[in-house]
């Protein structure tokens, strides 16, 4: 505790020291308590298999995946001092009195496990422990007095001294060695100790680090004398280029890299120099450091530089393409336009236009440029035209010399100039208000007259090599022809605004027009017309995309940009051809002012942009390194369960599956996947993924957003892959994920089974039902049949009574007919009887008379009595045998017979009446002619017209008639 009273007392000391800042400032990026979530101080740091940061703060462990911050604290609440991460991936903290590791625990998440009761228990307090070194499954501690040896269990201890205080240590090839008041020594893990060298005469600059740097090669920091090297038993000193800076500043920290060595500091901040201790790279807070007082630096795969600093954290790219004029603490303005003329650098930003010498003094440390005076406000161009560069503003148009500036025309607002390539003595000025015509005469280029017929603002154009000026306006792109005198203008669209928020830009490309609208762009041909062939925009992204700027630099390169990027066309110069395909330089979104983008190469591989904050170097050699040296890593931070239908789950956290096998349940089907790009952090652009249940992978669109949810998902296997890229067009290794969704338990395949057992209980239980109503039934008819059998014989009883009765009753009819057939016959007989005694006693009485006659011999009244007699008795066997009483008779035999006959006959004779009883008793024609006392061929006729009276065919059998009627 008494090395920290005695260092931060030295920071109030040197608070009034050396300000030191490059020229070019490297990209930084700040993290502060309100980011992290932690105390102020950050004293060490380590980086973990998966390219995650872990830094020791004030208030814990200090996680960093490249997007989130988590903090974990340790049991006693201590301040971490150290951390570092064993071969099994435990993480390591050492804190005041106090070590331990964390691991991940059965649900995912870092815990922490203390070691350090054991020791606690032998010796009390063993102070703050600055260094952990894990070796073959025991450990290295460091304190302040000794260097502790313990297993990983830390069930055994070894306490190591070294004659003076524990300056530092560093592990190599499995030896440790220590750096104390007394010198170098090196020892093992069986607890033997060495003394390599004596290094006393450097213990009164107060040895801060040690790091190895090669084979048997150490160099050692110390707080005011500078770098050491330590080789094959000799200490020699390491001059450098910031010994001066050093002993100002007070040495605190060092990192070391493959090509640099950062040296932290109490008050100045952060150096950075190659490994001869040349070329300086200063980082303070001038440059955007948080804070001056360096307590920890690590270099990361990628180059880059992590500051732990008395107040926050920050990340220097150093290995960035990109390096900025001026911080943003020390800002001139918004960057649009730049210019190199007469060794100078001319910077035109939104506050005005600055000078400073070029190329910058390598001695310098600062940017130091002197604003023009007359030239606040608005600079939107600086051109060299004729040997001249000029200033466009929005005050006017003004010519740069060494007096300051000449003012053309302070009533107009200036855009940018273009020389006729017909005659270079001539260009033509762009200004709010329209077009206007420069000369060169008299040494200078002159501003003449405003050109007529066209009082559009004229932003961007160019000129073809026809004198033909191609126009942004709000019609689309115009294409203008000047006349001879060059005083008037005749535009003419050639590619009409489509309407909506489509852009238009125009740039030329060696002799050719390049013309851009929305996505799409067009080049000239060589008769400066519109062309449908991608032409020498073959060398570039083609046609379908939207060119905001070409430059061409003095080797022959192309810059450009296209959307976002900033690419470079590599022209070689011994084959005088043209790369196959251009470089991605960088990623140039959201820094760029869109629509004011000026490119000035500055070299074969650095170009000049002016950007929101200033001015950027981009260096494409840097670029080209950094994308051959360093693949970042994509990662699956958290998968977790976002259903409604059940309790919130995580399946995997902080990139560690919580299982081999990830089976999520279908009520859980709704999955929120949480990603990020490790050692990208800020230069991370983009992302891609797909899920997939195939092998085929649809990846979506590239966005920068770090979570997908992915909503009712159907059960099956799944694969969730995501990619990455940086904005220098890194593409990350790729992180993939598989996971099962388990279907609903009624499709498991024990709820098949039970779905089986279920049907085949169903299926007999119905069988079961069919049988029982068929049972049901086969005695429902049983009963039934016995009822209908019952029934059947009572109705066959009842039937053979009736039928007993009907045979009773046929024989009473029977008995009734016999009767009144035996009635009818003694009828017959009676009425036979009556007419022949009749008869015979008329003949008696006629017989009398006769023989009377006779006897009185009246022969003639004896014939003529004769003669009656006879009549008599042909009338009386005709007429005088009662036929009424015969048709009773008749009627009662018969049923009726006559009388129906009559009822449907009305108009029948008692002749055809007589005809129809013998018909109906089965007569003959030849036995119905005595009985009507007429001939046979009568009985025919009487016959013949009763048939026609009926209006009966031929067809119609008159037998069948009266057997109908007769019923």
């Amino acid at each position: 505790m008494k090395g920290l009273v005695y260092i931060f007392g030295l920071l109030f000391m040197l608070s009034f020291s050396l300000e030191t800042k490059a020229v070019w400032q490297l990209p930084i990026v700040n993290f502060d308590k309100g980011d992290y979530k932690g105390g102020t101080q950050n004293w060490a740091v380590a980086r973990s298999h998966n390219d995650w940061l872990y830094f020791a703060n004030n208030y814990g462990l200090l996680e960093f995946d490249g997007f989130n911050w988590n903090l974990y604290g340790i049991w006693n609440s201590s301040p971490v001092r150290s951390v570092t991460i064993s071969d099994d991936k435990r993480i390591y903290v050492g804190g005041v009195g106090e070590f331990g590791f964390f691991d991940y625990n059965s649900e995912g998440e870092l815990s922490y496990n203390s070691l350090a009761q054991g020791i606690l228990s032998q010796v009390g307090n063993i102070g703050d422990i600055w260094d952990i070194k894990p070796c073959k499954g025991s450990i290295f501690l460091r304190t302040r007095e000794n260097i502790v040896i313990t297993s990983m269990q830390a069930d055994e201890w070894k306490f190591l001294t070294f004659n003076g205080l524990v300056l530092a240590c560093e592990l190599v090839d499995d030896r440790l060695y220590v750096v104390s008041e007394s010198g170098l020594y090196v020892c093992t893990l069986d607890g033997d100790v060495s003394l390599l060298s004596d290094i006393s005469v450097l213990c009164k600059y107060n040895i801060r680090n040690i790091k190895h740097i090669g084979s048997h090669r150490f160099i050692l920091s110390t707080h005011f004398n500078g770098l050491y090297i330590y080789e094959d038993g000799k200490v020699s000193p390491f001059h450098t280029d910031v010994d001066n800076y050093i002993r100002h500043n007070m040495l605190y920290t060092i990192a070391v890299s493959e090509d640099n060595i950062a040296i932290g500091t109490v008050s100045g901040g952060v150096v950075v120099v190659d490994k001869q201790g040349n070329s300086p790279m200063y980082i303070n807070m001038q440059s955007g450091l948080q804070n001056n007082t360096v307590l920890c630096l690590m270099f990361d795969v990628s180059g880059d530089l992590w500051c732990g600093l008395d107040q926050g954290i920050d990340k220097v790219s150093v290995s960035s393409p990109f390096s900025y004029l001026y911080s943003r603490t020390a800002s001139l303005g918004s960057g649009y336009a730049q210019a190199i003329h007469d060794n100078k650098l001319f910077i035109g930003t939104n506050r005005g236009l600055y000078v400073s010498p070029y190329p910058f003094d390598e001695s310098l440390q600062t940017f130091s440029a002197q604003s023009i005076a007359g030239s606040m406000g608005q600079v939107w161009n600086l051109q060299m035209v004729s040997g001249e560069l000029f200033c466009l503003h929005d005050k006017g148009l003004f010519r740069i010399d060494d007096k300051g500036l000449n003012v053309l025309d302070d009533t107009n607002g200036f855009w940018q100039i273009r020389l006729l390539p017909l005659n270079d003595k001539y260009a033509i000025v762009g200004s709010y208000a329209g077009l206007h015509l420069m000369r060169y005469e008299d040494g200078h280029m002159k501003l003449l007259w405003q050109i007529k017929n066209f009082s559009h603002s004229a932003k961007t154009f160019e000129i073809d090599s026809n004198n033909r000026i191609w126009i942004v306006t709000e019609k689309g792109i115009e294409r203008i022809t000047l006349n001879a005198a060059m005083t008037e203008a005749s535009p003419e669209v050639i590619l009409p605004h489509p309407g909506g928020t489509v852009y238009h830009n125009v740039v030329k490309l060696g002799e050719s027009i390049v013309v851009s609208q929305g996505s799409k762009s067009y080049i000239t041909n060589s008769h400066n017309n519109l062309s449908e062939s991608v032409g020498a925009l073959a060398l570039l992204d083609g046609c379908d995309v939207f060119y905001s700027n070409i430059e061409e630099d003095a080797e022959g390169n192309i810059w450009y940009i296209v959307g976002d990027e900033l690419k470079v066309c590599r022209f070689n110069s011994q084959s005088k051809k043209y790369a196959d395909k251009s470089q991605l330089v960088a990623n140039i979104s959201g820094s760029i002012v869109y629509g004011f983008t000026h490119l000035l190469p500055l070299d074969n591989n650095e170009v000049m942009i002016g950007t929101t904050d200033g001015f950027i170097k981009c260096n494409n050699s840097l670029s080209d390194a950094s994308q051959r040296a360093f693949q970042p890593k994509v990662f699956i931070r958290d998968m977790m369960v976002i259903s409604d239908k059940a309790d919130q789950h995580h399946y995997v956290i902080n990139a560690m599956p919580l299982s081999e096998t990830i089976e999520v349940p279908y009520n859980a089907n709704s999955l929120r996947f949480t990603f990020g790009c490790s050692q990208c952090y800020e230069d991370t652009e983009l992302y891609s993924y797909s899920l997939s249940n195939n092998d085929r992978h649809t990846f979506s669109p590239w966005t920068n957003e770090h979570t997908k949810d992915f909503t009712f998902l159907q059960p099956g296997d799944y694969e969730f892959k995501v990619l990455a890229r940086t904005q220098n067009g890194i593409e990350a290794q790729p992180s993939v994920i598989s996971f099962t969704i388990l279907p609903p338990w009624y499709k498991t395949w024990w709820a098949y089974i039970l779905w089986f057992v279920i049907l085949v209980i169903i299926v007999l239980f119905f069988v079961f039902i069919i049988h029982k109503r068929n049972e049901l039934t086969r005695r429902r008819l049983i009963e039934q049949n016995e009822i209908k059998m019952r029934q059947q014989e009572q109705l066959f009883a009842q039937q053979a009574l009736q039928h007993d009765k009907e045979i009773l009753q046929l024989q009473n009819e029977k008995i009734e007919s016999e009767l009144k057939s035996k009635s009818e016959e003694l009828s017959n007989i009676l009425l036979n009887n009556i007419n022949r005694n009749e008869l015979i006693t008329k003949v008696r009485h006629d017989l009398k008379k006769i023989t009377d006659d006779l006897n009185e011999k009246d022969v003639k009244s004896a014939l003529k009595r004769i003669s009656m007699m006879q009549s008599r008795l042909i009338t009386d066997g005709e007429q005088k045998l009662n036929w009424e009483r015969f048709e009773e008779n008749f009627d009662i035999v018969n049923d009726k017979f006559l009388n129906r006959l009559q009822e449907r006959y009305p108009w029948i004779s008692d002749s055809e009446k007589r005809l129809c009883v013998y018909i109906r008793m089965g007569l003959l024609n030849k036995e119905m002619a005595p009985l009507m006392n007429i001939t046979v061929r009568g009985v025919e006729m009487i016959r013949y017209r009763m048939r026609k009276k009926m209006e009966l065919t031929r067809d119609d059998d008159l037998d069948a008639l009266l057997k109908e009627i007769a019923g």
